[in-house]
């Protein structure tokens, strides 16, 4: 005769080991990102010099982004966190009022994610121009500014992108903008040194600033295409990442239900 209550305890067992195990990772992970999230938010040069000292200048990036990144991140890491905590206690009690709690966070979690990847396709066109106007509106009033991250952090993309403006060179002669085109001897420039062909690796090709062509200059081709081209690059590995932190969400959520119902299947069985 088959030992009903052992296979049971056993298929009990096994689940709350696989939600523990997953559940450990994720809290490991969760608990990276909201540190990584402190520290940059307390003291961001330390991050990067102590750990990307020869990858990354920080002083090219815009502060108010790098916090706000900062914040994002470490808020995520905490929800993980709190999400990784409650399916551990969930497991290891077999409690079904967290179990029940950890279900509809793991739904409410799947649905929002759904939402997002919605909202991202039908609104992707108004998006994109919203992205398009902040981005020239930037180039317009923050490109030459003193002190302004911005400016280096264009720079270093227009250089090793090669590439110039968001859609192209002529985001550079806006009016209004308060880049200071007025070179030494008088003449106006039309775009930036980081536009410009290089003859070598500190001189860049002549009357590239003032007359740019095809030639001399990467004015024809924009930023925006070059960061979709690389997009689109490493899009099959965002979407395999994507999908694999969705199959890891919708897996827990099963777990969670198959031992919820066998606590209800125990106390059935008792009665």
């Amino acid at each position: 005769m088959v030992d009903t209550t052992s296979m049971c305890s056993s298929f009990k067992s096994c689940l709350k080991f696989c939600i523990i195990s997953i559940n450990i990772i994720i809290l490991l992970a969760g608990g990276a990102a909201l540190g990584v999230g402190i520290w940059i938010v307390i003291d961001e040069d330390s991050f990067f010099n102590t750990l990307y000292p020869h990858i990354l200048d920080v002083s090219t990036i815009d502060k108010e982004f790098l916090r706000h990144a900062a914040i994002v991140l470490a808020t995520g890491g905490a929800g993980t966190v709190f999400f990784a905590l409650l399916g551990i206690a969930a497991a290891v009690t077999s409690s079904t009022c967290l179990l029940g709690l950890y279900i509809t966070v793991i739904t409410l979690v799947i649905a929002v994610e759904v939402a997002a990847v919605i909202l991202g396709i039908v609104f992707k066109k108004a998006w994109e121009r919203e992205l398009d106007n902040e981005l020239k509106e930037n180039m317009k009033m923050k490109y030459g500014a003193p002190s302004d991250g911005f400016t280096a952090a264009m720079d270093q993309l227009q250089g090793k992108k090669m590439c110039c403006g968001w859609t192209n060179g002529s985001d550079y002669v806006m009016t209004g903008s308060q880049w200071n085109r007025t070179l030494e001897d008088g003449s106006l420039a039309t775009i930036p040194d980081s536009c410009c062909k290089m003859v070598n690796a500190s001189i860049v090709m002549p009357n590239c600033t003032t007359a740019p062509t095809s030639d001399n200059s990467y004015f024809n081709q924009g930023c925006k295409s070059s960061l979709y081209d690389l997009f689109v690059n490493y899009q099959a590995c965002i979407i395999g990442f994507g999908a694999g932190i969705a199959g890891i969400e919708f897996l827990m959520l099963l777990l969670a239900i198959f031992l919820i119902a066998n606590n209800d299947s125990n106390k059935y069985n008792m009665s």
